[in-house]
């Protein structure tokens, strides 16, 4: 499964159900850019992280919990968290 994720986020061939996560959340928005706001302040405020894929021909944003993005490299400070072995 992991792998079909990652395929997804190098060809950017993903529609997320935006409205339908929004659904999900009980929460309702006026356009596509207030959904996307309220979805991403639901899971960052429960500590997951933001992942900006750029170099396609439309950056996209994901969300991951932050243990997966850790595991993946994905954060910023990932040589923080795991320094390198003997």
């Amino acid at each position: 499964m992991l792998s079909g994720h990652a395929e997804a986020l190098r060809s950017a061939d993903v529609d997320g159900d935006l409205w339908g996560t929004l659904e999900d959340l009980d929460e309702t928005a006026a356009d596509e850019e207030e959904a996307w706001d309220k979805i991403c302040s639901f899971y960052l405020e429960r500590g997951c992280v933001l992942v900006s894929v750029e170099g396609l021909e439309e950056p996209e944003e994901w969300i991951l919990t932050a243990e997966l993005a850790r595991r993946l490299g994905l954060l910023e400070d990932q040589r923080l968290r795991n320094p390198p072995g003997p």
